[in-house]
């Protein structure tokens, strides 16, 4: 399984959602067929604008997504 590079975070404000695009290669060995992909968020944190961590919890609403890999 992939990981995302670590970097120094993605700030979003308040009332504003926040996107992170990726693209997903298969190697020439992978099995094809339906391939089920879901978001997983392994931490984040909370800030309050004048920048002091808020250990409320945020939640989250994970989607699958499905892809089909052909020959």
């Amino acid at each position: 399984m992939g990981r995302t590079p670590r970097t120094q975070g993605v700030k979003v404000a308040s009332g504003k959602v926040g996107h992170v695009y990726l693209h997903v290669t298969f190697s020439k060995t992978a099995y094809t067929g339906t391939w089920h992909f879901e978001p997983m968020v392994d931490s984040y944190w909370l800030l309050t604008p004048k920048g002091a961590y808020d250990d409320n919890y945020l939640g989250d609403s994970r989607s699958q997504y499905t892809s089909t890999l052909r020959p």
